[in-house]
């Protein structure tokens, strides 16, 4: 008997594949494999449902459902999609804008990093960010309790930074005027001086 060929799984590309796609036949070597493949589908299903050939013999080439490329995203696993041209509407005015400062202290905060290591919620940011509609998509994401606290800890956040920033500034200002009132000071000591000389030259006795 001929020994029997082995595939190596498609979602890592690494390992002997051991199993088969119930649905598409997709050869994967493990649990974790097998969980990538399915939220891959989940994801892609609009457009590449994942299903089993309807005729195994026919000689046409079936479309075979492959998984985007994946990375690590902070502490899971996020699906990478190509970029899409989605258009925005950008914000009319300059204070709804997140400053480069604001958006560091965010990513630094250890409250905010240690909320997105929670997987359904990096899903759902992902599913708002990749959307053709973001708006209407964040605007039901606003229904969900644990979204709506990480939006609340995002701009709790984005409010310390703002306070900080205020306090630096004032500290500059109140600076400023102490500065010039003793500049002014110095100027009218200087000028009064000058005066009292030019009174003494001229009230010396020829």
């Amino acid at each position: 008997m001929c020994p029997r060929a082995t595939q190596t799984c498609e979602i890592c590309e690494k390992v002997v594949s051991k199993y088969k796609c119930p649905s598409c036949l997709v050869p994967y070597c493990s649990l974790g494999c097998f969980k990538i493949h399915k939220v891959c589908n989940l994801i892609n299903n609009a457009e590449t449902p994942c299903a089993k050939p309807s005729d195994p013999s026919s000689t046409e080439e079936k479309p075979v459902v492959q998984c985007e490329p994946w990375f690590e995203s902070c502490s899971g696993f996020v699906a990478a999609s190509p970029a899409k041209e989605v258009p925005v509407k950008r914000p009319e005015e300059a204070n709804d804008v997140v400053e480069k400062t604001q958006q560091k202290a965010s990513a630094s905060s250890s409250e905010i990093r240690e909320a997105l290591k929670d997987e359904p919620l990096q899903k759902l940011i992902y599913s708002i960010d990749s959307s053709s509609n973001p708006l209407q998509e964040l605007d039901e994401a606003m229904g969900i309790e644990a979204f709506r606290e990480f939006t609340d800890k995002i701009l709790s956040n984005i409010s310390k930074s703002n306070d900080e920033q205020g306090i630096s500034t004032m500290d500059i200002g109140k600076e400023l005027p102490a500065m010039e009132e003793e500049e002014i000071v110095a100027s009218d000591g200087d000028q009064q001086t000058d005066h009292k000389d030019s009174s003494e030259v001229g009230s010396t006795p020829g």
